[in-house]
């Protein structure tokens, strides 16, 4: 197992402003980028700066506080218009905050599209400027709302029969569902 802990604090805080911080490989505009997306899908639903995100992780459930700032949460609308897009990138935000928060890992590279994963990850201790440091890949996939046939535990089955062993190194899937607002974080 790759060390996924989830706190037994009640409600610690999640603050998608400080993903910049947590992924520091994102530049600061990436990073303004995915957490402007990931708040169009949570506003979309009803959901405030605030918001209890359920979370699964390394077998156990706790929640976490969503935070962000409100101030253009309203008008952001217009510039995500395309919810399946920022699903997509909302869903790495979170999905990006949590492997900083519940992991022994930091995400430190996007990998590049036919490798089957969304981000390679390394111990938090590593030196980010070495190039051989990844330890571990991570796959995201996000729900707007979940429905009959698309829900957080079918999506993650899909990706378990997906996935097979590419590498030496371990995979995480990262579901993230807006609707309720919930995330799965697993070892396949």
């Amino acid at each position: 197992m790759l060390g996924v802990r989830v706190t037994d604090s009640a409600y610690p805080v999640l603050d998608l402003g400080e993903l910049g911080a947590r992924a520091p490989f994102l530049t600061p505009s990436a990073a303004g980028f995915y957490e402007e997306n990931a708040v169009v899908c949570l506003v979309h639903n009803g959901h405030r700066s605030g918001t209890p995100l359920q979370v699964a992780a390394g077998g156990e459930s706790s929640g976490i506080d969503l935070r962000w700032s409100e101030e253009r949460a309203g008008t952001l609308h217009r510039c995500y218009a395309d919810l399946v897009k920022a699903t997509e990138f909302g869903a790495c935000a979170i999905a990006l905050l949590l492997i900083h928060e519940l992991t022994p890992f930091v995400a430190v590279e996007q990998a590049m599209r036919g490798t089957t994963v969304d981000y390679y990850l390394a111990e938090s201790a590593t030196d980010d400027t070495l190039v051989f440091n990844r330890s571990a890949r991570l796959e995201v996939s996000g729900i707007l709302a979940a429905a009959k046939g698309n829900t957080v535990a079918a999506r993650l089955d899909s990706k378990r029969h997906r996935h097979k062993p590419e590498s030496d190194l371990p995979t995480l899937v990262a579901i993230v569902e807006f609707g309720l607002p919930q995330a799965t974080l697993e070892e396949i």
